[in-house]
């Protein structure tokens, strides 16, 4: 879930300009690549949004690192919009709330799928193709492996969690055990 409707709706203007402009995926990438680098370097978007340092040299290194990363001319205009209006200590939640705008413009519907051991693209494209044919969008799964589970899997997709695992079966059957009187 993506905080504050701030960052949703300067994503949505975007994923607005993107759709006119024909490159919502270009966009989409630009931004990941530039959210990437502040979620590695926390300290270089802290650089960015510090206001003791002046707002024109901030404003410079943002356009040196739009212009090193060959980002779109869009994309660069955005990030020197948020500059000026000292928001750029949104651009990871905005980015968030980008790639939910373009799932749902696009249809996708995103799904992680825990299972107790690796599986494989075979078993992961089937598990795809029953999901789509669920809920009519098209899923992009990431499969996590966590052992704990015993068995079975978990599936998450937006807020909502199916929990088909063994060790949750057996932690109900233990909660009923406990709670019956004998």
């Amino acid at each position: 879930m993506i905080e504050g409707s701030l960052p949703r709706r300067y994503a949505k203007a975007l994923t607005g300009l993107a759709i006119e402009d024909g490159l919502l995926a270009e966009y989409g990438k630009d931004l990941d690549s530039l959210a990437m680098i502040f979620r590695r370097d926390p300290k270089s978007l802290m650089a960015l949004a510090n206001k003791a340092s002046p707002r024109r040299q901030r404003k410079q290194a943002a356009l040196e690192i739009c212009e090193k990363m060959k980002l779109k001319e869009t994309i660069k205009n955005f990030i020197l919009f948020l500059m000026d209006k000292e928001r750029i200590d949104i651009l990871p939640q905005i980015q968030k709330a980008y790639e939910a705008h373009h799932d749902e413009y696009q249809g996708i519907m995103r799904a992680t799928v825990t299972a107790t051991q690796e599986m494989s693209p075979e078993q992961a494209k089937k598990i795809e193709e029953i999901l789509s044919r669920i809920t009519g969008k098209k899923i992009m799964a990431s499969i996590k492996q966590n052992p704990s589970i015993l068995g079975g899997l978990i599936l998450q997709m937006d807020s909502r969690v199916y929990d088909g695992s063994i060790r949750s079966a057996l932690m109900r059957v233990r909660e009923n055990i406990i709670q019956k009187p004998v």
